[in-house]
């Protein structure tokens, strides 16, 4: 959100009507505004994370398809080999099909260890910031007005 001039809105001035009402006076808005800044900063961040995630699974699965389209080559040449009896044929096909299994099985667990890692980095940085977002509010609220929220 931009003036007209091109510079941004005091924001504490456009809240003032807020810092009026008097269940929340004393509350200081600028740091009511440099906390909700911090948790914005926080999901970008794990925004972030989440992209890194999706291209680094991307990167993974096109691996594993060159990787498998390369196996599927290997097999269909060994087949078509001059030369070869048909059981040498069958034993070379079998290993690449073995090597083929255990490489999408090691595939398949990489993807996994992606997708676990980036999800533990995402809650560590929302957990994190959850945790100071609680500590900031008790400096944001004004002991006053906490003891006075509670009697209804």
């Amino acid at each position: 959100m931009r003036k007209a001039n091109g510079h941004a809105p005091d924001w504490a001035k456009l809240l003032f009507p807020f810092s009026a009402n008097p269940n929340l006076s004393g509350i200081d808005m600028n740091k009511f505004l440099n906390l909700y800044k911090r948790n914005l900063e926080a999901w970008t961040e794990v925004s972030r994370l989440g992209v890194d995630c999706a291209q680094a699974l991307t990167r993974a699965q096109s691996e594993a398809l060159q990787q498998g389209l390369s196996n599927f080559t290997n097999v269909l040449e060994c087949i078509t080999e001059q030369g070869s009896t048909g059981q040498q044929k069958a034993r070379k096909s079998s290993e690449i099909l073995q090597d083929a299994w255990q490489n999408s099985t090691a595939n398949a667990k990489e993807l996994a260890q992606i997708l676990t890692r980036s999800n533990r980095e995402a809650f560590e940085v929302l957990n994190s910031r959850m945790r100071e977002s609680a500590s900031e509010l008790q400096d944001i609220v004004p002991t006053e007005s906490r003891r006075t929220s509670g009697k209804r």
